[in-house]
Formats: C-alpha cells, sequence, structure tokens
C-alpha cells in the first residue's frame, strides 16, 4: 500500500494550501488516472486542467514531451498564484484523508493499526 497520500495533508507538508485542500475535500472519484501533466500515467486531483484536457479528447504528448510543455504552464500557474491549475497528483486514499495532522499523529495511526491487525492476527492463524 503507498501512504503518500497520508503526508500530502500533514501540516509539515510543503504543498500549496489549495492542493492540500483538495486532497482533504476531495472524494476518491476526485482522484483520476491521467496523462496531462507528464505523459505518463498518474493519479491525480481532477482540477481544471485535467479536465479540460480530457474532455478535449487530445492524446497527450509521450513522456517526456508532455513533461516539458506543461512544466512552463505550471511555473506559470504557480507565479500568477493560481493554485488550482499546478500539477496535483494524489493516490485514490485521498477519499479517507478528512483533516490536516501532524505527521507524528499520521505514523502513530499507522503504527496502531498495524498492531491491531497483528494482534488479530493470533486469533486467527494457528501453528
Amino acid at each position: 500500500m503507498w501512504l503518500g497520500t497520508a503526508f500530502l495533508a500533514a501540516k509539515e507538508c510543503g504543498i500549496y494550501e489549495p492542493q492540500q485542500q483538495s486532497i482533504i475535500r476531495g472524494r476518491s472519484e476526485d482522484f483520476i488516472i491521467s496523462r496531462s501533466y507528464t505523459g505518463k500515467t498518474a493519479r491525480q486531483y481532477q482540477g481544471p486542467v485535467v479536465q479540460a484536457w480530457e474532455s478535449a479528447g487530445l492524446d497527450p504528448l509521450p513522456m517526456p514531451l508532455q513533461g516539458v510543455l506543461m512544466s512552463a504552464f505550471n511555473q506559470s500557474a504557480e507565479k500568477a498564484e493560481r493554485y488550482d491549475l499546478v500539477f496535483n497528483p494524489a493516490g485514490q486514499g485521498a477519499g479517507m484523508v478528512s483533516e490536516a495532522r501532524p505527521a507524528a499523529e499520521i505514523m502513530e495511526g499507522l503504527i496502531g493499526e498495524t498492531l491491531a491487525v497483528l494482534e488479530g492476527m493470533r486469533e486467527r492463524v494457528t501453528v
């Protein structure tokens, strides 16, 4: 299981606030697999750029050419403080993220859940 998305919502994460809020407020369906920013498949928030690219029906350029094209676009969006247009990769698990929390708290939850599952295995597995 990949856990990167959980840490994108960590209070210490350095992504732009609108990007983080998209992850926190988003539902699993809001994150789709698209090649629109990089030319390579990536699950990302379905913001205005992804929606426009997908609805246009155009194939993105192959990697790395699409990334080169979109790099300048991303830089321009950042300078204009249009963070809703910046590449926002996140996993489908974003639908389970509901708030920004400290990374230590996220880790504590992961460890606690892991220990609970391992303890439960003792009851189900016999040697």
